[in-house]
This record gives structure tokens, C-alpha cells and sequence, in this order.
């Protein structure tokens, strides 16, 4: 009996390790491949990717991969079970994310498409910064309330998109900051944006950044003490940061004052805008119709044309 006792133990241990090592093989590596776009393109070669694991970095490897086309990746990364693996491209931000599996082989193609960072709730007291972070480990966007409480706030981040409906406007990144006391605050905010994600003729030296007051937009005032008169150039991702924000709603950065009905929902990726153009053309097609509708209307019949020529 004792002997059987043993035997089931056994026999049961083992298949647990089994089942586990078919599962998740442990030690074995994560290997990824694909193609990487950047606007629309296989990325140039030589361009570098940064793989993390569980916001580390785990891998540095540049395009194309060794016999592959252009653009294409390679990598084996390794790290611990349901890591969160992400890519960091300079410039760029790259939205695609995947979970560690020892073992796995994965296609995973990497681009700057439109996404949206929706993070948990914080709750933000004190005078010192919160920080929330971007898919390649930089900051993506820091809120210090200076001492006046915002209460449990929820962050939205959309990104690679445009945020307004002229586009090219401002940024293609898009803040949306809803915190639980949201006005008589005086808090300071840096905002991070990537060089791809600025519109042609913009700058990061001269980026303001405004907040959308329901009717038009505000202008806030950049913080003299950081960097070069509020703004950070030297690397990506750049940065700016405005002092004295009393309340809260969506941001932008551009480097002049949008207009007021330039604002849409910063979680559509489609242009929205009217089509402006269109009503004077149907208010001249209107008045053209009824001009015409007049002129049937006082033109005589060719009856009473007859009869008006029998007459004379």
C-alpha cells in the first residue's frame, strides 16, 4: 500500500512538472520577427529598435534583419512569464505590445500607427510628481500638484493622431487629463511628444501648450526654470512644461493659438471637419431652382400665345 502511496505521488509530481514545462518552458527565450514601418515605410536600414521586457531593456538591434527585406526584425528576448514587451524606435512611438512566453516564436510587426494610452486611475496629493510612462519607458506625461489636491485622476494619452479637426495642427499626441477636483489648482505639467509627431512647420523650441476652456482655448504659461524657457529639445522625447494649471480638461501643443472650432473628440482617428464649402453652393443651387420654379410659373402658354395672335 505504501508502495502504491509512492507511485501516485510520483506519478502525479511528474506530470505536474510536465504540464509546466509544456506550458512555459523555463530559460527558453521569446523570439519576435517582423517588419517595421515607420510613416507609411519598411524603416531605412540602419534604424536601431529597443526591445523591453517588463520595462526593461532587454535587446538593441537595428534593420534589416540578417537576409531579410528592409525594415525587417529579428530578436530573442529574455524575461519572465506575462512580461509586457514593447519597442522604443528614436523618434518615434511605437504602440505594439506582446506578453513573454519562454519558448514562442511570434510575427509582430512594428509601426507608428494611431493608439491610445488609457491608464489606471491615481490619485495625485502633495507637492511631488506623478510620472506616467510611454511604451519605450520614457515619460509620457508628469503632474505635480503643488501642495492643492487633484484627487483620483484619470490620465488618456492618444498618440500618432491628430488631435484637432485641421490637420496638420498641433502635436499628434493628445492629452486628455480628468482629475476628481478639477478647478482652483495650481499645478505644473511636462508633456512628452516624439519628433515625429510634430507637424511640418512647428518646432520644439517654439511649443506653447493650450487647454481647451469649453468655448476656446487657453494658453499656459511654460516654466522659466526648465530646460530653455520651459521647453526641452535635446532628445527625444522632447519635452514642456507650464506652471499655474487651474483646471483640467483636453491639451494640446502647437506652436501658435488654435482656433475655437478646431477641438473634436480625441478619441476619433478620422477627420471630422465640414465640409465649409458646401453651403454656398446650395444656397446658389437653391436660389437658382427658384428662379427658374418664378419663370415657368409667369411664362404664357403656347394656347394662350395662339389665341392672343388670332386676337390681333
Amino acid at each position: 500500500m505504501l508502495i502504491m502511496a509512492i507511485l501516485v505521488l510520483a506519478a502525479t509530481s511528474i506530470s505536474h512538472t510536465l504540464a509546466a514545462e509544456m506550458t512555459d518552458p523555463p530559460g527558453l527565450p521569446h523570439t519576435l520577427y517582423g517588419i517595421l514601418t515607420l510613416k507609411g515605410a519598411p524603416a531605412p536600414n540602419g534604424t536601431q529598435i529597443r526591445v523591453y521586457a517588463g520595462g526593461k531593456l532587454a535587446a538593441n538591434l537595428t534593420t534589416p534583419a540578417t537576409g531579410g527585406p528592409a525594415g525587417s526584425y529579428r530578436v530573442s528576448v529574455s524575461g519572465t512569464s506575462n512580461d509586457a514587451i514593447t519597442f522604443g524606435v528614436d523618434g518615434y512611438e511605437i504602440g505594439q505590445t506582446v506578453l513573454f512566453r519562454a519558448g514562442a516564436v511570434m510575427e509582430v510587426n512594428l509601426s507608428d500607427a494611431a493608439f491610445r494610452y488609457a491608464f489606471d486611475s491615481t490619485n495625485i496629493t502633495g507637492a511631488n510628481p506623478y510620472t506616467w510612462t510611454a511604451r519605450d519607458t520614457s515619460p509620457a506625461l508628469e503632474i505635480n500638484a503643488n501642495g492643492v489636491d487633484l484627487g483620483n485622476t484619470v490620465i488618456s494619452i492618444a498618440t500618432n493622431q491628430a488631435c484637432t479637426n485641421v490637420s496638420p495642427d498641433a502635436v499628434q499626441r493628445c492629452f486628455n487629463i480628468s482629475p476628481q477636483f478639477n478647478t482652483s489648482r495650481n499645478a505644473t505639467i511636462t508633456f512628452y511628444y516624439y519628433t515625429s509627431q510634430i507637424p511640418a512647420g512647428q518646432t520644439c523650441e517654439a511649443m506653447n501648450a493650450y487647454h481647451w476652456m469649453g468655448t476656446d482655448w487657453e494658453s499656459l504659461i511654460p516654466d522659466d526654470s526648465y530646460g530653455n524657457n520651459g521647453r526641452s529639445c535635446a532628445q527625444n522625447p522632447y519635452s514642456l512644461r507650464v506652471t499655474g494649471v487651474e483646471s483640467f480638461s483636453p491639451f494640446i501643443l502647437k506652436n501658435s493659438l488654435p482656433t475655437a472650432v478646431q477641438l473634436r473628440d480625441f478619441s476619433a482617428h478620422s477627420d471630422l471637419s465640414v465640409h465649409y464649402w458646401l453651403i454656398p453652393l446650395l444656397l446658389g443651387l437653391g436660389l437658382f431652382f427658384k428662379i427658374c420654379s418664378q419663370l415657368k410659373q409667369s411664362k404664357p402658354s403656347q394656347a394662350y400665345q395662339s389665341e392672343r395672335a388670332q386676337d390681333l
